[in-house]
């Protein structure tokens, strides 16, 4: 059990950081450069799966310095679907020469995103059952 325990909490580490963190980043505005919707096959070989990508490229800067990235959020199953249509409305909103609030890492300005991370219904299940599986671990240590 503590072992279940720690293996949740740390798949869940980077998750819950950026859930907190991202949407205290400080901001700056972005432009799109460019978007397009990028076709990928994934899985194995016999059981292949078509999935649709959104690529936004945005430029911004922080302290006069110019980056760009790709990031729109941090998950990227956020900007997959399984067709191009399902992209298509939040695509539209990213055309080339838009302004974009871009929210990034203030240690780390590289680290960007367009839609700020939030800790999901998700999440908080995992942490508990984690915390139940941690406790439960130390109670039965022997």
């Amino acid at each position: 059990m503590l072992f279940t325990g720690l293996v949740i909490l740390f798949a869940l580490r980077t998750d819950l950081f950026y859930g907190l963190t991202a949407s205290h980043w400080p901001t700056t505005i972005g432009t799109v450069e460019e978007n397009v919707i990028e076709y990928y096959e994934v899985g194995e070989p016999d059981r292949r799966v078509g999935i649709y990508k959104a690529v936004i490229v945005y430029r911004y800067s922080v302290n006069e310095k110019l980056y760009y990235n790709n990031k729109i959020t941090y998950r990227d199953s956020l900007d997959t679907a399984s067709s191009p249509e399902e992209l298509t409305s939040a695509f539209d909103n990213y055309l080339p020469g838009t302004k974009v609030t871009v929210y990034y890492n203030p240690l780390f300005p590289k680290r960007t995103m367009l839609i700020p991370a939030q800790v999901t219904q998700g999440n908080i299940e995992a942490l508990i059952l984690s915390l139940i599986c941690l406790i439960l671990g130390l109670l039965f240590w022997r």
